[in-house]
């Protein structure tokens, strides 16, 4: 890996890279769907080392294992579970065990284009980010299966069709639905979960998650977000409180630790170069953040095992 570190990638940039691709796959602007058994997973390299994925990326096993880091956490996929990563996660999939798996991504732009109101999901969005794997049952798993069967048989059938648009938007948003109906239950059972909000509310908490994925490298005041949300620090503190049972303060330090912690293990930047570029004044000055946040020394985590 080079010194900048944890790379980047677009669902279009991604296609591109010939390890990932097979003749089978199913691309449709900003849509890609695949089955992987661990043969055709064994030459996806990239994934050997962590990469962050800017779009909504679902993983439905339906056979065998593999182990995954997802945002510093380890999960073990097994059959009828269900893996989401939402945009601007980083992932790593460290080994699988005669391992089959259906994968479909669509970009963000894709998703602003479909009339999902993602605004009724945010719940769902909330709560796959704080626990992206979901243990299904076999009636769960086998409609998943199905859906994602369907809509590789309309991108084959339909693709470059007359009303091929209009079908393959018609067909995503069935089956969107179907997705977040089945996983919502689910998300209902997590600790912290939010209850009925108002949409100003939703769209306050959407618009400082989406703020924090892209400037928590340079903004860390919550004065910051608060000012571009167009609400006080008091009144932005309390409601990321009450949505997700975390602190402002706690997601933008969670975020910038969590990225700190990738490179500081993956990448060849020295510590400061990493204070550098997380723009900290200082290396001294991150040395303390990091000890405070985590106990430890950037130069102790990156020599444990």
């Amino acid at each position: 890996m080079d010194k900048k570190g944890i790379k980047n990638f677009s669902l279009e940039a991604l296609g591109k890279i010939q390890t990932i691709a097979e003749k089978e796959d199913l691309t449709y602007s900003g849509c890609f769907l695949a089955r992987r058994n661990s043969e055709k997973l064994k030459r996806m390299e990239i994934f050997k080392y962590p990469c962050r994925i800017n779009a909504f990326i679902a993983i439905l096993c339906i056979k065998g294992s593999a182990k995954v880091i997802h945002n510093l956490q380890r999960y073990t996929i097994v059959k009828n579970c269900l893996f989401v990563s939402i945009p601007n996660s980083i992932i790593q999939i460290e080994s699988w065990d005669d391992c089959e798996i259906y994968i479909t991504a669509i970009d963000e732009d894709y998703a602003k284009r479909v009339s999902v109101d993602y605004k009724k999901m945010i719940s769902v969005y909330v709560g796959m980010k704080k626990c992206p794997y979901i243990g299904l049952n076999r009636n769960e798993a086998e409609s998943l299966s199905r859906t994602f069967h369907n809509m590789s048989d309309d991108m084959m059938l339909f693709k470059d069709r007359a009303y091929s648009d209009e079908i393959m938007n018609t067909s995503l948003n069935l089956s969107a639905y179907k997705f977040f109906s089945i996983i919502s239950k689910y998300v209902d059972m997590l600790p912290g979960k939010h209850n009925q909000t108002t949409s100003r509310q939703d769209d306050h908490y959407n618009k400082f998650i989406q703020l924090l994925d892209k400037k928590f490298k340079n903004e860390r005041s919550i004065g910051y977000y608060a000012s571009q949300i167009c609400v006080t620090p008091k009144y932005l503190s309390s409601l990321i409180k009450k949505m997700s049972g975390r602190t402002a303060a706690e997601w933008i330090n969670g975020m910038v630790i969590m990225e700190a912690k990738h490179l500081l293990k993956y990448s060849n930047m020295n510590i400061q170069e990493i204070s550098e570029y997380l723009n900290f004044p200082n290396q001294s000055f991150f040395t303390q953040y990091f000890r405070r946040e985590t106990g430890t020394t950037p130069g102790c985590y990156r020599r444990e095992p």
